[in-house]
């Protein structure tokens, strides 16, 4: 498969090379950088092209992100500044849509009209891209305000200068560019991805653990077709734009033990931390809610019913295998999801350390956290914790956790089939 694209991208530089004669007709009109400008773009949409129909992604660091636009937009400068000489500028359009109707009216040569329509617009689509990139779907009115302020300041410099024309129509098929360039992440994202987009480095917070306010979700069934009558079983397209705001967000996706030792300050904290849990290894979780979750580079905790795996309602081991090798952590959920505080110290015994052998067994792990089932526990379910070795155990109580959580009454916050986007977004800040 490589090899298969790599032959394929070689082929499309090659057929930049032979179009070559055609794209130095740029030059009669803008300084010769415009060929690079017209391969990097050319050869960005090669390479989307070749790996979506393979089917393949690419992980772009933002670093090469921040550089790659930083210099794209240094060479737009130079084509927006250094022109042919022998070109007349000065010229003043206030009235909107006036060039643009110029240009589609048939009297000007098609490719000098073509050139300016298509070029005022595609040129300006990557900033909208890396905005949506690094800033997420929140801030299209700040992106507008941004990127009307910077291109009404190029334009005065340019007509001020001699280097061009102050035309509001250059104005609005820039302020398109853009927009498309936005819209357009929803496509690109298939492709290139980001990984954890607006992470910054790690680090302790130094003001005092009291700050530590680290959110634990709650998920149960992910479905493309949800029974609108069950809390729990969340839609497929409400837990992608989830997935998709904690990526475009920053936030950092964690096991149970990070999330525990950073509550207790063992570990330096990241500035947005927060715990995928999934619990009772249902089917669906590995067709719908991983396949999200290994996009985005994120790390999650399945908690398993050990009687369960295999059923045909639920994950098969093999499926649990696999997902563990792309950061999905398989905790202990007892042995057959029973109300533990029914039952007495022997069975509650038995419940834990049955399922916990299991997973040892069949998966070669050691399970060192635990979620009541239903939330149902008592201060014996507790002890009998602590005795069997398991290091902390979760509730559905919601709230955040903190220093001050019991490791044995961790809090986590269920996510329900009725939750908006709104509702989402407040549960992670304030835990209910």
């Amino acid at each position: 498969m490589r090899n298969s694209i790599k032959l394929n991208l070689l082929i499309s530089q090659g057929l930049f090379i032979v179009f070559l004669p055609s794209w130095l007709n740029f030059t009669r009109y803008l300084h010769p950088i415009v060929i690079g400008v017209v391969w990097i773009c050319y050869t960005l949409a090669a390479i989307y092209i070749v790996y979506r129909l393979a089917q393949k992604k690419m992980e772009v660091k933002a670093g090469a992100m921040h550089a790659s636009i930083s210099i794209y937009g240094l060479a737009l400068l130079v084509l927006l500044f250094f022109r042919p000489s022998d070109q007349s500028y000065g010229s003043v359009n206030l009235l909107p849509f006036e060039t643009i109707g110029f240009y589609l009216s048939g009297e000007v040569n098609w490719f000098i009209a073509m050139y300016n329509l298509a070029a005022n617009i595609g040129l300006f689509v990557p900033f909208g891209l890396y905005y949506r990139y690094i800033y997420g779907k929140l801030g299209l009115k700040r992106l507008l305000s941004i990127c009307t302020a910077a291109i009404i300041m190029i334009e005065c410099t340019q007509f001020f200068t001699r280097r061009g024309s102050l035309d509001v129509d250059d104005l609005i098929l820039n302020i398109t560019g853009v927009v498309i360039g936005y819209f357009l992440y929803s496509l690109s994202k298939e492709v290139f991805i980001m990984k954890n987009s607006r992470r910054q480095s790690e680090k302790p917070f130094e003001s005092g653990p009291e700050n530590i306010k680290i959110p634990a979700l709650c998920y149960h069934v992910i479905s493309p077709s949800p029974d609108p009558d069950n809390l729990y079983q969340l839609s497929l397209s409400k837990f992608e734009r989830q997935i998709d705001y904690l990526a475009e967000n920053g936030y950092t996706t964690l096991l149970c033990t990070e999330y525990l030792d950073m509550l207790n300050g063992k570990i330096p904290v990241p500035l947005k931390p927060i715990l995928l849990t999934f619990d009772d290894n249902t089917k669906d979780f590995y067709p719908y809610a991983f396949p999200l979750l290994k996009e985005h580079g994120m790390k999650a905790t399945q908690f398993t019913v050990t009687d369960w795996i295999d059923r045909e309602a639920n994950m098969a081991a093999s499926e649990l295998k696999e997902v563990m090798d792309h950061g999905i952590e398989v905790q202990n959920h007892t042995a057959s999801h029973p109300y533990l505080s029914g039952l007495d110290k022997q069975d509650k015994n038995m419940e834990i350390t049955t399922a916990g052998n299991t997973l040892d067994s069949l998966l070669n792990i050691r399970a060192d956290f635990f979620a009541f089932p239903y939330g149902d526990y008592d201060q014996e379910t507790i002890s009998t914790l602590q005795n069997s070795g398991i290091k902390g155990a979760f509730t559905v109580a919601g709230g955040l956790g903190t220093y001050q959580s019991n490791p044995y009454e961790l809090p986590r916050i269920v996510i329900l089939n009725g939750d908006t986007l709104e509702d989402f977004q407040r549960k992670i800040h304030t835990g209910f």
